[in-house]
């Protein structure tokens, strides 16, 4: 399994597609989206068995203002595994903490809801 992560900006038109099918196939039609919705620096994360995408995710990038101070954080959005039931989502999440890790981010995930993290 490979991990691609592209950012929102840089999304082929196939990928693209790729995400808003699958999101209308998990969470119906209203949750359509056209490419102004994300922001462009959304670091989109593929995983891949061979050619074909298994699962996918967002970490997309919110200013948050807690106690008077101002913070950059991740927000994990769009988590979905096109097979389910064989870990592929769990190979995804791993590889987002690993990212965040690494970079020293923090990344927040709770609901469909991106304004919670507001």
């Amino acid at each position: 399994m490979k991990i691609k992560i592209i950012k929102h900006k840089n999304l082929s038109r196939s990928y693209f597609n790729l995400i808003n099918k699958t999101r209308v196939r998990e969470w119906g039609d209203s949750e359509r989206k056209n490419k102004k919705d994300f922001e462009p620096d959304t670091k989109w994360f593929f995983v891949k068995d061979g050619r074909k995408v298994v699962s996918f995710g967002g970490l997309r990038p919110i200013k948050i203002n807690y106690l008077g101070r101002k913070y950059n954080i991740n927000g994990i959005c769009s988590i979905i595994s096109i097979e389910k039931g064989k870990g592929y989502g769990k190979v995804l999440v791993k590889a987002m903490i690993n990212y965040l890790k690494k970079n020293g981010k923090t990344g927040l995930g709770f609901t469909l809801q991106t304004k919670f993290f507001e």
